[in-house]
């Protein structure tokens, strides 16, 4: 079923739209389709960032252009990396809230409005997540007022889900995982990040970024992801958990990927 007819369908029972959904990606426009023909609930505003120059996410984020009035491609000078993707969509589109996801996310028949009920029925809650935590998560407003943004030190990808999540923690956010969720990530027979399993470069460089990442959360929080020690950023009382600033050496040390 395409896209168009997905969403055909979708709107002769006319549930209630998403207002934002934002979709990251770097390769594999196979499965960026994938994941926009598994949507079933209709949505104001799709944004797709294209952090690379695969030429299959090119093709079709291209017809899609031509074909969708709620469709918008946003194609950076250079890898934004996560973090840096997940701020642009917070910063530049005012939404009740954003729906964010991997494009390597297949959404099963009804997460979707799930989700959205889910949003909808909770409204102190600040994050709300499908069955695959930060890569399908609807962020509200109360959850950036109270967290802040990403720290994009974490570049271009990993281990800024859990920094978010522990500064939730920290601030006494409430969080919901959506029961009787069945979305797909990733692909037989390596399930996940298919941006890096399908990519022996991505992975080569991933080995080294990931690490760096490791340190530098280490030094933010004096352990590592769920054995946080530190109450405040780099154990200096002066700093909220919000904080965070751009490391330029890390940046310098992590900007590979493109290389």
């Amino acid at each position: 079923m395409s896209f168009g007819e997905t969403m055909s369908a979708v709107s002769a029972r006319k549930p209630r739209a998403i207002p934002f959904l934002g979709i990251p990606v770097l390769n594999r426009g196979d499965l960026l389709e994938r994941c926009l023909d598994s949507i079933d609930c209709p949505v104001d505003r799709i944004v797709v960032l294209n952090n690379g120059n695969d030429p299959s996410v090119e093709s079709y984020t291209k017809c899609l252009k031509d074909r969708l009035q709620n469709f918008e491609l946003i194609s950076p000078a250079r890898n934004l990396g996560v973090a840096g993707s997940l701020n642009y969509f917070l910063r530049n589109y005012e939404a009740s809230y954003h729906l964010i996801c991997g494009s390597d996310i297949k959404f099963a028949a009804g997460d979707l409005e799930k989700i959205n009920d889910a949003v909808v029925t909770h409204p102190d809650h600040a994050i709300i997540f499908g069955n695959h935590g930060y890569s399908i998560f609807a962020l509200t407003k109360r959850g950036v007022d109270l967290v802040g943004y990403f720290d994009e030190n974490f570049y271009p990808a990993y281990l800024e889900d859990c920094d978010h999540f522990h500064r939730l923690r920290m601030l006494g956010g409430k969080s919901l995982e959506v029961p009787d969720t069945h979305a797909v990530h990733g692909e037989p027979p390596h399930w996940g990040s298919s941006t890096i399993l399908s990519n022996a470069v991505y992975r080569e460089r991933n080995g080294v970024t990931h690490g760096n990442n490791f340190t530098y959360y280490r030094a933010k929080w004096g352990g590592i992801n769920g054995h946080e020690l530190y109450a405040h950023p780099f154990n200096d009382p002066t700093k909220s958990p919000q904080f965070w600033e751009l490391n330029q050496d890390l940046r310098r040390a992590n900007d590979i990927w493109d290389a």
